[in-house]
């Protein structure tokens, strides 16, 4: 018999209480004062929306993690 996760804030237990929903973050735009390499990260991300999936219990709503659905590079 295999052990059932257990939440650690309101002690529910079983794989029906750890769900996930995806949510959509905007990244910042560009700044005038920002310069070199922080401006050119923030211009590479601006067009751009980060997708994650936050992982949670449905019975209380702890967050056991946030995780990055893509993950983008940014040549130097």
């Amino acid at each position: 018999m295999a052990a059932e996760p257990k939440c650690p804030e309101c002690q529910a237990r079983g794989l029906q209480y750890i769900v996930s929903a995806v949510v959509t973050a905007k990244a910042p735009e560009a700044k005038p004062q920002d310069t070199g390499l922080l401006k050119r990260i923030t211009q590479a991300l601006s067009d751009t929306s980060g997708h994650f999936a936050v992982v949670y219990c449905s019975h209380c709503g702890y967050i056991y993690n946030v995780l990055p659905l893509y993950v983008y590079s940014v040549s130097l």
